[in-house]
């Protein structure tokens, strides 16, 4: 992956959303790991599973979720992921957060709606005459 890919201009950074969506997902109750990675592909389809179990665990040992073992018949253990009250007041905190970039980003891009197309050889300057200035 080139560092142009990692650029924050191509959604590289979205990626830290993943602690609302998990909040969003367990609001209506507990759910296991799992389910929860698979509601989330549906929307972040480029999900690292191991990434996703890390931030579980780094939610949970700063208190926003709680966890158990579960033992469904014939099956193997699962853990069992629910939204503490810390979490809930977090998720409130991100709702808040959240309408306010969305303010931002729709201003953003209005004023870049206003903005000609510019073909990058048009806007730039030789290194020569940025260095001489």
């Amino acid at each position: 992956m080139s560092l142009q890919d990692k650029c924050a201009c191509r959604g590289s950074y979205l990626d830290k959303l993943i602690q609302p969506a998990i909040l969003t997902a367990l609001i209506r109750g507990e759910m296991y790991g799992a389910e929860i990675l698979k509601r989330l592909q549906k929307s972040h389809a480029e999900l690292d599973p191991a990434g996703f179990y890390r931030t579980l665990k780094k939610m949970e040992d700063a208190g926003l979720l709680r966890s158990r073992w579960e033992m469904p018949s014939h099956e193997r253990p699962v853990r069992v992921f629910a939204m503490t009250e810390s979490g809930l007041e977090c998720l409130r905190n991100w709702k808040q957060t959240l309408w306010e970039y969305r303010q931002h980003v729709e201003y953003l891009l209005d004023t870049m709606e206003q903005i000609p197309a510019v073909e990058p050889s048009q806007s730039k300057q030789s290194d020569e005459s940025f260095i001489s200035e």
